[in-house]
Order: structure tokens, then C-alpha cells, then sequence
């Protein structure tokens, strides 16, 4: 599962509890980059829908899948 989110109300699913992928946009809350890159996430360099296309092929990429 790979679950993508940039606000506080997302927390719950992307703080690694479920032990499932997860990933953020460029431009999300601080509290969300900082819950990311605690559990080994993505943080795309793209704001809204680009970034989690973006997030997706990079975990797509290190899992060599394609």
C-alpha cells in the first residue's frame, strides 16, 4: 500500500503505524515532511497533482518495477 498526503488529518496514516509506503508533496505542512522522512518516505519536489505521480515512480523505482 503507498499512501500520499500533505496535511495534519493525514497523519494518522502516514506516521509508518501500518507499516505501509507513504509519501508528500512539495508543499506540505511541516509536521507531514517531518512524519515522512522519520519513516524512510517521499517527499516530491512537485506541489499538488505532479507530486505524488512523482512520489510513485520513485518508490516504483527503488523497488525496480516498472
Amino acid at each position: 500500500m503507498f499512501c500520499v498526503g500533505d496535511s495534519v488529518n493525514d497523519l494518522d496514516m502516514l506516521d509508518g503505524r501500518y507499516g505501509f509506503h507513504s509519501g508528500t508533496v512539495a508543499t506540505a505542512e511541516e509536521e507531514i515532511k517531518e512524519a515522512i522522512e522519520s519513516n524512510r518516505g517521499i517527499i516530491a519536489q512537485h506541489p499538488g497533482g505532479r507530486g505524488p505521480v512523482e512520489c510513485l515512480k520513485k518508490l516504483l523505482e527503488a523497488k525496480n518495477i516498472r
